[in-house]
């Protein structure tokens, strides 16, 4: 068969990749706080065993790498470094969602937004950003 004769799956494998693509277009933005508000809840990742969730990991990683070298923002309460994680996958992205879901999120906008997770002794404000 010749390239004409070929069937054209090219639609089908494009709708896929579109369906993928637009899943994905999610990520989980991150600030890094050197001193959390005193009436924000922190959430252990040892405790609630978010460590065993990919993203976070990926997340702390990042976090931890003594030769990073993150975008800062300026807010009311100070400089935080920032930083976004993008899924790898459908699975990462999901697991990170239901992870951080039924957690509670702190929304004072003079500090960052989102779920105050802590690894050793780093607290990072963690939100889901999703294109639309």
């Amino acid at each position: 068969m010749d390239a004409e004769e070929q069937p054209n799956n090219s639609n089908e494998s494009n709708s896929d990749q579109n369906n993928n693509s637009n899943q994905l277009r999610c990520s989980f933005h991150v600030e890094l706080l050197k001193d959390s508000p005193e009436d924000a809840p922190i959430i252990s990742a040892n405790e609630k065993e978010l460590m065993e969730v990919n993203i976070i990991k990926r997340i702390f990683n990042i976090a931890t790498d003594k030769d990073r070298d993150l975008e800062k923002i300026t807010r009311p309460s100070g400089k935080y470094e920032q930083f976004s994680v993008d899924p790898n996958s459908k699975e990462e992205l999901k697991e990170g969602r239901n992870s951080l879901e039924s957690l509670p999120r702190y929304q004072n906008e003079d500090y960052p937004l989102g779920v105050y997770v802590e690894s050793d002794g780093i607290i990072a404000a963690i939100t889901e950003d999703c294109l639309t």
